[in-house]
């Protein structure tokens, strides 16, 4: 088919249907979408934990203890601690229920959302991590999300493979760092990003191979450097002395200059690696992946996915996941699955559609929190036979009484599940870090809002009275509430406030790093405003043209080290890149920027 265009009927824009994109849906046997790349991975963040924690009761008949859980208490549904999640003394079939053909299939899925119990955290095979978002073989864990095999790590978002992480986002095997973002195989670095095989350093920006070096843009295999200057080892030392990392105020002041520092140095254009015909930003072994965003480890003909990777294939708008998967379409945090579709946190997986929380299964329409099942539909088993011959009216019927919201949206089979029917309430999902709404601007738009009740703390310590120097912060902190600097006035969903735990204390003192002035949920939300969102849209898309003019940047600001292929001319190479065009990075090709790294 020849490409078409369509227009949302979330948001009413237009967007392109393209020919490869209607063989996918034939492949799959889906219809095309009727929302926008856009309003649908919204509607997938919606449905996604943000980084949170809740206390709330056990709904466990005859439990009355307090626990933690992803879910806030505002949420609708049923939550059942992990140890009697996992056990055999509940059955998930005991709340299933025959599909209803007098009544949209929505409404009753979501119902079965509602009725179904949810485990109440997402930790697997991991030790002392009860206090993690999510955690697979973790150990000693605190206040992580997306752990995979990592010890010692705090306040961070997907480290893999690492130990001793602190107040980082998406780093894999690595030791010892802080407020780091992107950086593999590094150790002892801080606040560094895009960094590969560096140890030693602080404030890199896309360095590889370096060691010693403090303040550098775009360094490769270089020791001894201070802000891009070369020194002797005995300079290099004797010069660090000059800065003081374990105040709080320098470390702001360092933080600014360095700020300041990188817009002199050009940018690639996008950081896709080792990749064929790839486009998006952070790809690392990608091949025909397009509009994907966050891909590690391997990926292959894919589109519309992010923080996905390690092997998937054949995939539309995905988020989170993969892990050797192939044909998932519109899915959220599954791994080790084949043709899962408009499904939430499927496991090792098979023909699973509109389903959330199923592990081990195969055949599945419509189902919650089973494990090692077949030809269920809304957790009811079925023979085979009436599974093949329901599944198809089934469908027909979706079509034929479809779901309306009160925005006048139309739900048929095709579409990921309203936003409106999420568990989360828009403030507490994912989808509030990216997008940030108001209660009235979310409601407005159709999402599900609820206002969490916040605990309420007296703090001991003011955000301007924390100590400025790690030197000055003695035991006696541990247990105190800290004022953070937001007092809870950003729309971070912050408390307010924060403690220090002594896992946390001691490597600040290890690596002579001072207290942090904002609590987790907000350290956590400025890093990500810092180190990802390079427009109003993460995960958009922009054509522009190489900022090269041969022997400088357009802007004057930085001077070519080297002669380009293009020679003294300016480039004409476009490209597509999560630069917005007002964004005040110098943004060079593929071939320029290459030219340029020393």
């Amino acid at each position: 088919m020849p490409s078409e265009t369509r227009t949302c009927q979330n948001c009413k824009q237009n967007f392109v249907v393209e020919p490869d994109d209607f063989s996918f849906y034939e492949r799959i046997k889906v219809p095309p979408p009727t929302f926008c790349p856009l309003c649908r991975h919204i509607r997938r963040l919606s449905w996604t934990h943000a980084f949170n924690l809740y206390r709330r009761k056990c709904d466990v008949s005859g439990h009355a203890e307090e626990i933690i859980a992803k879910y806030p208490a505002a949420s609708p549904v049923t939550i059942y601690d992990a140890a009697y999640w996992w056990s055999d003394a509940w059955n998930p079939l005991d709340f299933g229920a025959p599909h209803d053909f007098t009544r949209p299939f929505f409404e009753q899925l979501n119902e079965l959302y509602r009725r179904v119990p949810m485990c109440n955290s997402d930790i697997v095979n991991s030790v002392n991590c009860d206090y993690c978002i999510t955690a697979h073989n973790s150990k000693n864990c605190y206040f992580i999300s997306g752990g995979f095999h990592s010890e010692e790590c705090l306040y961070s978002d997907t480290p893999a493979f690492c130990k001793n992480i602190v107040d980082s986002y998406l780093c894999l095997g690595s030791d010892t760092l802080y407020e780091c973002a992107f950086c593999d195989g590094c150790f002892n670095l801080k606040y560094s990003y895009h960094c590969e095989g560096c140890m030693d350093s602080s404030f890199l920006y896309d360095c590889k191979g370096c060691s010693n070096c403090f303040g550098c843009i775009n360094l490769r295999n270089k020791k001894y450097c201070i802000f891009n200057k070369q020194y002797s080892k005995n300079e290099y030392f004797e010069k660090m002395k000059e800065f003081d990392t374990s105040s709080s105020l320098k470390v702001r002041q360092i933080l600014e200059e360095f700020a300041k520092f990188k817009l002199r140095f050009p940018h690639r254009y996008a950081n896709i690696t080792k990749s064929i015909n790839c486009s998006g930003d952070i790809i690392e072994r990608g091949k025909n992946c397009q509009y994907c965003f966050e891909i590690r480890q391997g990926a292959e003909n894919c589109k519309y996915a992010s923080v996905a990777g390690v092997g998937i294939k054949d995939s539309y708008d995905v988020y989170g996941g993969g892990a050797t998967s192939a044909l998932l379409y519109e899915s959220r945090a599954s791994i080790n699955c084949e043709r899962v579709f408009f499904s939430s946190k499927i496991k090792g997986s098979t023909d699973v559609y509109y389903s959330l929380s199923c592990d081990g299964c195969s055949r599945l329409f419509g189902c919650v929190a089973l494990r090692h099942k077949k030809y269920c539909i809304f957790n009811k088993q079925y023979s085979k036979e009436e599974y093949e011959e329901l599944v198809p009216r089934i469908v027909r019927h979706m079509d034929e009484q479809p779901f309306v919201d009160d925005r006048g949206i139309i739900y048929k089979f095709g579409e990921f599940p309203p936003s409106i029917f999420s568990p989360l309430p828009y403030n507490d999902s994912d989808a509030q870090q990216y997008y940030p709404l108001d209660e009235q601007s979310a409601k407005k738009k159709g999402f599900f809002w609820a206002r969490s009740e916040k605990p309420k703390f007296v703090t001991s310590i003011s955000s301007d009275s924390v100590p400025d120097s790690i030197y000055e912060v003695g035991e006696d902190v541990i247990g105190q509430v800290i004022e953070c600097t937001h007092k809870g006035q950003c729309l971070h969903n912050c408390p307010g406030a924060f403690k220090i735990v002594p896992q946390e204390l001691d490597f600040y003192r290890r690596t002579r790093t001072p207290l942090p002035r904002l609590c987790p949920i907000c350290r956590y939300m400025e890093r990500l405003r810092s180190v990802r969102f390079k427009s109003e849209n993460p995960i958009g898309l922009y054509t522009r043209v190489c900022q090269c003019t041969g022997t400088s940047s357009v802007n004057g600001i930085y001077q070519n080290v080297s002669t380009h292929a293009h020679g003294s001319s300016a480039c004409q190479v476009q490209f597509q890149t999560a630069y917005a065009p007002d964004r005040p990075e110098i943004v060079y090709c593929e071939s320029c920027y290459s030219s340029e790294v020393v």
